[in-house]
C-alpha cells in the first residue's frame, strides 16, 4: 500500500507538471502561424525585393539628380529662356518699330504724291466750273 501511495504522488507530481507545461504550450500557441497566414505572407514574398534587386536598384540610382540638383538646374533653364524671350522681345519691338516707320512714311508718300495732287485738281476744277463758269 505504501507503494501505491508513492505512486498515486508521483501521478500527483506528474500531473501537476502536465497541466504547468499545458499551460506554458498554450501560451506559447497562441504566437503560432496558420496554414492561411503562411500562405498570405508566401503570397506576399512574390513581391519582396531580393538584395540582387536591391543592388541594381542602387547602381541605378547613381544616376538620379537631387532635388536640389534639378531645382538649380530647372532655375538656369527658366534664366536662359527669360533671357531668350527678352532678346526675342527687343528683336521684335525694333521690327514693329521699323514696319511703324515705313507705314508712316509710305503715308507720307501717298499724301504728297496722291492724295495733295488729286485735292489740287479737284479744287481748280471746282472753282473753275462753279466760281469762274468758263
Amino acid at each position: 500500500m505504501d507503494e501505491l501511495n508513492k505512486r498515486i504522488e508521483q501521478l500527483e507530481k506528474d500531473t501537476h507538471q502536465i497541466r504547468l507545461d499545458v499551460t506554458a504550450l498554450t501560451e506559447r500557441s497562441k504566437n503560432f502561424a496558420t496554414t492561411a497566414s503562411v500562405e498570405k505572407l508566401i503570397e506576399r514574398c512574390d513581391t519582396f525585393a531580393t538584395k540582387a534587386s536591391v543592388e541594381k536598384l542602387i547602381e541605378r540610382c547613381d544616376t538620379f539628380v537631387t532635388k536640389a540638383e534639378f531645382t538649380g538646374t530647372l532655375h538656369a533653364f527658366e534664366v536662359r529662356l527669360n533671357e531668350r524671350l527678352d532678346n526675342m522681345d527687343s528683336r521684335h519691338q525694333a521690327m514693329i518699330e521699323k514696319l511703324n516707320s515705313r507705314i508712316n512714311s509710305s503715308d507720307s508718300k501717298v499724301f504728297w504724291g496722291i492724295f495733295l495732287p488729286m485735292m489740287t485738281a479737284a479744287i481748280t476744277w471746282f472753282v473753275k466750273t462753279a466760281v469762274l463758269q468758263v
